[in-house]
């Protein structure tokens, strides 16, 4: 898990330390020269028929002309696999990296802290989840902040952390079984970067032992002793709120209602409630599908105790609401603006690639979705959102003051730099 936490700083480094053969600012001038880009991030997918399925790991991506597709596939083997971390400049620059990230951590967390809250929330339901908080998540920021300070003071502690560092460059590309590639080109270039791959691939380094994973059935009772109630204390003005549960996986039948549901709630009555009549910024629902997880946000919100009575009411309002037919087509057609929004062609492929949803459970979602009607979006809202059984979380970020005074909170304190006495304001640390 200490690992895990260092893979935003591990994609960073990447593509700011340069190699021993190579300053970046040499590699960039490569990388305008014979590609569009290079990338390297992580990603965490959860699988479309089961909610404790997912899968992890590091993504390299890049684009080039068919002619200089050699040239990109070993800019980006040689700046995963050689990166040079053993540099004189390179504890600096680290350093630097991490200060970027924590001095503009409270800016960012204002932006968007609804969907930080949601996260966080998400977080304490179940293992997937968490793993997405701890990769970008307020645990991820306040992560890089305990780093930051802990390497300023501590040479030691640098060290251990360009160690951890190097080790995830031991793994983090080898000729292995867990490696996958999705090459989209022209069909009469197919054989030709087919045969190019496989040299590349022929070039890697042999696959790499991986760390001992953490026990999984110790994670998840550590996991189910957290509290579902969680106030993260914050100086700003006014509050984000964010509650999650758990659903089902995309390809059950329930999951198409639910997204119904949520742009129904997120209309009729989240935004009138909270944001006409409570003067949040912003409130609405939301439901991932291949999450399997359901959200009910607030942004800017300068009244959190109505807001959370307001998510209580929400599942009677939707169960025990009459809707028409003009409203459930409404919905839908919300959903299908999203859902055909125009892609790229370097897209081709990358949703079933990634997740593993073909194209057939992709259809049969889209119909399921046309075929939704009033009972449905009933059903649903009682089952997920009023059954006291399902599990569900909720986290609000801002000022303590009267909130979180009962035992059921877990209240958590994020110090991601010298916080200001007063409280910040919102609107200029976002203008």
């Amino acid at each position: 898990d200490d690992l895990r936490l260092l893979m935003p700083l591990f994609n960073d480094c990447v593509m700011r330390l340069g190699t021993p053969n190579r300053s970046m600012e040499q590699w960039e001038d490569l990388i305008k020269l014979k590609t569009g880009g290079v990338s390297t991030s992580s990603y965490l997918v959860s699988s479309p028929t089961a909610l404790d399925e997912f899968k992890e790991g590091l993504q390299f991506s890049g684009y080039a002309l068919d002619k200089h597709v050699p040239e990109m596939l070993d800019i980006i083997r040689t700046l995963v696999a050689e990166t040079d971390f053993t540099s004189e400049a390179a504890p600096r620059m680290i350093l630097e990296l991490l200060r970027l990230t924590t001095n503009g951590a409270l800016d960012t967390v204002a932006s968007s802290g609804h969907r930080f809250a949601a996260n966080a929330a998400a977080a304490m339901l179940n293992r997937n989840h968490w793993i997405q908080e701890q990769q970008g998540g307020l645990t991820q920021l306040q992560a890089t902040a305990d780093l930051l300070r802990e390497a300023e003071t501590d040479p030691d502690r640098l060290r251990e952390l360009i160690d951890k560092l190097r080790q995830i460059q031991s793994f983090a590309i080898s000729n292995s079984s867990k490696l996958r590639v999705r090459m989209v080109c022209e069909p009469g270039q197919t054989a030709a970067n087919e045969s190019t791959l496989q040299k590349w691939l022929s070039s890697l380094p042999p696959a790499a032992q991986l760390p001992a994973a953490v026990n999984e059935e110790e994670r998840t009772l550590l996991n189910k002793q957290h509290a579902k109630m969680l106030l993260y204390d914050m100086p700003y003005k006014v509050y984000y709120s964010g509650l999650a549960m758990e659903t089902v996986p995309f390809t059950d039948p329930s999951s198409a209602p639910l997204s119904v549901l949520s742009q129904l709630l997120t209309h009729k009555f989240l935004h009138p409630e909270i944001r006409e009549k409570g003067g949040a910024y912003g409130a609405g629902a939301g439901n991932a599908p291949l999450k399997g997880l359901f959200t009910l946000s607030s942004y800017r919100d300068p009244n959190p105790s109505n807001t959370m009575n307001v998510f209580k009411r929400a599942g009677v309002f939707a169960r025990d609401r009459a809707w028409t037919e003009q409203e459930l087509e409404e919905a839908k057609l919300s959903i299908f603006q999203s859902l055909d929004a125009p892609t790229s062609v370097d897209e081709e492929g990358q949703r079933y690639f990634m997740s593993g949803v073909t194209d057939e459970m992709d259809q049969r979602w889209r119909e399921q979705v046309l075929d939704v009607n009033a009972k449905d979006v009933s059903e649903v809202a009682h089952e997920f959102l009023v059954n006291d059984a399902r599990q569900r979380a909720l986290c609000i970020l801002g000022e303590r003051k009267d909130l979180a005074q009962s035992d059921e909170w877990t209240v958590r304190k994020l110090s991601l730099q010298a916080q200001a006495e007063e409280p910040v304001d919102v609107n200029e640390a976002t203008a």
